[in-house]
Formats: structure tokens, sequence, C-alpha cells
């Protein structure tokens, strides 16, 4: 019963079915599942914000984002290893240490107080990764992946780090920061010429997939069976670029032109308040209950170097960082606590 996502199951088959089966409301352990169950259909769908009434505790709190890698230059393909870090609650950027290797269309993510880039672009695809270590402020290679991928999702379950399909690759997978080994898990389902998104809810890892010339199609991967579930398809910006970041049980897909949400126990995307700039080759992050947005170019080929916040509280844009930051086609992670810069 542990492995059966009850919550998902429509309220009606919930409450004239399964509930009325008296081999499950006779055990005490099934019966628990089915109260939570229960509980979390009750409990009414809403809009993000209406959800998220407090959002002082959060901003209260010490983030700093670190910006690493990306392209030099908007015309070339001039990968870069420089790489910078964004006090939230100062709103300042300082430089840190650069990466080994110069990336870009790689993918960041942190993970018990350390950041990793993993794969990338430097001429051709890259499989190999490395860590930023706080304390002594210096980036270290780990073991590389089994396969290149640029353009790929990333997230952390569990004591795991994934890494979802990519460019021409829908291989999927996992490093053991305990063992520095990578194993595959369960393909997405083949979709070639892609890119791909992923972040984690609810215990399931979400994946948002952006096939060349196609709508992008969204899977729902259960690390506990290691299979992926079709879910549903939703249709694609002009660009094609966008973010996926999560927030409790909600999804947000930023985009160069509209931005989208989904609850998972819907799983239907809603329309959302779309960026107050029109970018690309930028990068979103979850930072307590707002989700920042930085770098990028504007169609006219000039650096977006400004911050952009969606409160998830007021269900709006606003810019809240003019200071220029220069981050193309690089990736961004968050850290929480202190971090000292000296």
């Amino acid at each position: 019963m542990s492995q059966i996502r009850l919550p998902l199951v429509s309220t009606e088959f919930l409450t004239n079915h399964i509930v009325a089966d008296p081999l499950l409301t006779e055990d005490q352990k099934c019966n628990k599942f089915l109260m939570e169950a229960l509980t979390c259909q009750l409990t009414e769908v809403s809009q993000p914000h209406e959800k998220c009434q407090t959002g002082t505790k959060h901003r209260n709190e010490s983030f700093h984002v670190f910006l690493v890698g990306g392209k030099r230059d908007i015309e070339n393909a001039n990968a870069m290893k420089e790489c910078k870090v964004y006090n939230v609650s100062k709103e300042k950027h300082v430089s840190i240490s650069s990466m080994n290797e110069k990336r870009y269309n790689h993918s960041a993510a942190s993970f018990n107080g350390v950041v990793y880039s993993v794969g990338g672009w430097n001429t051709g695809a890259l499989k190999t990764a490395e860590c930023y270590d706080p304390v002594s402020k210096w980036w270290s290679y780990i073991a590389p992946m089994n396969s290149t991928r640029d353009s790929f999702g990333i997230c952390t379950y569990n004591d795991l780090i994934y890494v979802v399909g990519g460019w021409d690759n829908s291989t999927v997978e996992s490093y053991n920061p305990a063992t520095n080994k990578w194993c595959f898990s369960q393909s997405i389902p083949a979709i070639t010429k892609s890119v791909n998104r992923a972040t984690v809810a609810e215990n399931n890892i979400y994946a948002l997939t952006h096939p060349l010339g196609g709508n992008n199609v969204f899977h729902r991967f259960d690390p506990r069976d290691e299979k992926w579930y079709n879910l549903n398809e939703m249709q694609s910006t002009s660009s094609g670029q966008y973010e996926l970041v999560s927030y409790d049980r909600t999804l947000f897909t930023i985009g160069r032109n509209e931005c989208k949400w989904l609850d998972i126990r819907v799983n239907k995307w809603e329309p959302m308040p779309h960026m107050l700039s029109n970018r690309t080759g930028f990068s979103a992050v979850i930072v307590g209950k707002d989700i920042y947005v930085f770098g990028g170019k504007k169609e006219c080929n000039s650096f977006v170097t400004n911050v952009e916040r969606f409160s998830v509280l007021n269900n709006e844009w606003t810019t809240v960082d003019s200071t220029e930051i220069y981050l193309f086609w690089g990736r961004a992670a968050v850290l929480s606590g202190e971090f000292d810069s000296n």
C-alpha cells in the first residue's frame, strides 16, 4: 500500500471503491494510508499563492545562489569556467574560484552543503563533473558520468543526484556522493533532439522534455520502483526555452514567452504571470518561497543582467536587483546558510 499513490487517485474512485473495501479499512496500516489520502483529497486545490500565506520566514533565512559557467559571448560558443555567488538577502554578488573546466548548457545542483556542476558543452558534449566545497573554497573533480550529456535535467532525491536526458540523449543516471559512482536508471521514454528539465515533488521526479518541433512532454519517475509514467503534454512556447522548479506540490515552468504552474494532484497546466523581461539562456531556481531568474539575453542580442523574483505569496514578478550579473547558458544552484566569501 505504501507504494501506491492514493492521493492522486480520483476522489470519486477513492471514496466509492477503495475506502469501501473491508480488507483495507480493517487493516490498521492500510487504514492510515487511506486517511492520509482522504485528507489530501479534501484539501482544496488552490492557486499557489493562496497556499502560501506566510513569506517572512524564508525571506529571513540566509540563501546563496551559485552561478557557474556559461557562454562568454552571445555569437560565439566560447565556454566559461568562472563562477559567482549571489547573496539573496544582501542582493550582492562576489566571484569565487573557477571550475576546473569550461562548460555551458550543463546542470548544477546543491547537495549536503556542496555545489555540483555536471556535463555540458565545450567544443563537444561533456561527461565530466566536479563539485565546490564552500569550506575549502575549491572545485574538485568527481567521477565522470557514464554518458556525455548537455541541456539535461538535474535534481536530488534522498541520497542521490539524478541527471535526466539531454540533447539527443534519453538515458538517466544517479550519482552517489558516498561511493563516488554513477549508475544508470531506467531511461526516460525515448525522445531524440530534445531538452530536459527535472525537479522533485512528493517523492517523485518530474521531467519536462522539449522535443524539436513538438509540444513539451511531461513524465513522472518514481525512484522506488524505477519506472517512468507518462502524464500530459504542455503546449510549447515559440522559443522552447524554459526552466522547471517546484514548491510543495506545485511545479512551475518558467519560459521565455510564458510561465505556467501545475498542481501534481490535478495534473493540469495553468497560466501564471510571465517574466518582466523577455529573455533566453537564463537560469531559474527556487529560493524559499520565491523563484529567482538570473541572466540570459534579449531578442536584440543584448545581455539581461538584472535579477527577477516571482513571489509565490503575491503571485507577481519584481526586479529585485539591477546589479550587472552576466550569466548566459550558465547554471544556478542554491545553498542555505552562511557563506564566507573571504
